[in-house]
């Protein structure tokens, strides 16, 4: 009787275990590889103080043009500018990428108008890297005279006229130059990208990446200035 019992118990513990692991995927699951993963449809956000930052550095560096328009964007509260950035990697090897035209237009606008919020100040500085002098040298007098070239009489009119030369410019235009697709293949952990169709990806410089099965980590490389930034994904479907 105690045996049959303990036969009972037996076979309700391993159809127990039988269950479990069928929940859980046991001897079934394979982990995917990273070529599995990166397929998909991925969002990113471009945190556009980062993209100036890396934009400088890669014109230049220290003592270099390009550090000093990097720090005039000082003088400009960048936090919460970011570009939305969509990428798809499909099953057959290729991949297309484009940057959000309605965040772009947007983000492009919200830096023009905190730019002309601190205009003198910007402008001191830019023309006293223009001259060749200390930031101090630059008087209210000297900027005074910065407006009245510019055919104005305050900085309110200057930002106005600043605010007319840039919101009227083609983003959409802009946005266009920024989609990207080509062929991309996933090798020895480096993700290899090309545009050309008749080139293999691998013959092309490869870019490091962190994939999981909701975020995807990679260098985005930027032409016209050129320079690289390290921007994360989320799975967007």
């Amino acid at each position: 009787m105690k045996k049959r019992r303990l036969t009972r118990v037996m076979t309700l513990v391993l159809a127990l275990a039988v269950a479990l692991c069928a929940l859980a995927g046991c001897g079934k699951a394979s982990k995917k590889s990273d070529a599995e993963l990166i397929v998909g449809k991925w969002e990113g956000s471009i945190d556009i103080a980062t993209a100036i930052d890396a934009a400088g550095k890669a014109m230049g560096g220290s003592g270099s043009q390009a550090e000093s328009i990097v720090e005039l964007f000082k003088e400009i509260d960048l936090s919460g500018i970011s570009v939305r950035m969509n990428t798809e990697f499909k099953a057959d090897g290729t991949f297309t990428s484009e940057v959000d035209g309605s965040s772009y237009e947007t983000a492009m606008n919200t830096l023009l108008d905190r730019m002309t919020e601190n205009l003198p100040e910007i402008m001191r500085k830019y023309v006293a890297e223009a001259a060749g002098v200390d930031v101090s040298e630059i008087t209210d007098d000297v900027l005074d005279r910065v407006l009245a070239g510019a055919g104005v009489s305050s900085w309110e009119e200057f930002g106005e006229m600043i605010a007319q030369q840039v919101k009227g410019k083609d983003f959409a235009g802009q946005v266009e130059g920024m989609k990207h697709s080509g062929k991309y293949v996933v090798k020895e952990g480096l993700l290899y990208t090309t545009e050309d169709p008749d080139k293999d990806p691998a013959e092309e410089e490869g870019v490091a990446y962190k994939v999981s099965e909701n975020s995807l980590t990679l260098t985005v490389r930027q032409d016209k200035p050129t320079f690289e930034m390290e921007v994360t994904f989320k799975r967007a479907g």
